[in-house]
């Protein structure tokens, strides 16, 4: 699966210019970091984000006040967990034999 990184100038554009607390991880608000996760064709929905936070099956997030925000390199880990190499890959390491 190929990721696209977003492009800066987008709409995707992290919700800060400025660098967040972290250095250079940029912070995403739900509607970027659902478009970083599924694309500009078929973002995540903010509603969907919303639930995983609930469920606790999403990525990792900031709360700043009342604010959520997304650290790239949350997403990107988010992502690579998702990751499988086959259909029987349940993503626990080794796939099933």
């Amino acid at each position: 699966m190929e990721v696209q990184l977003p492009d800066l100038n987008s709409s995707t554009a992290p919700v800060a210019d400025s660098v967040s607390p972290a250095g250079n991880d940029p912070l995403y608000d739900e509607d970027a970091a659902g478009r970083y996760l599924g694309g500009e064709d078929r973002p995540v929905s903010a509603r969907s984000m919303q639930r995983w936070r609930l469920e606790g099956i999403g990525p990792a997030y900031v709360k700043i006040g009342r604010l959520v925000r997304y650290r790239r390199s949350a997403l990107d880990t988010f992502l690579a967990a998702g990751e499988r190499r086959s259909t029987s890959d349940t993503g626990g390491g080794d796939a099933a034999a």
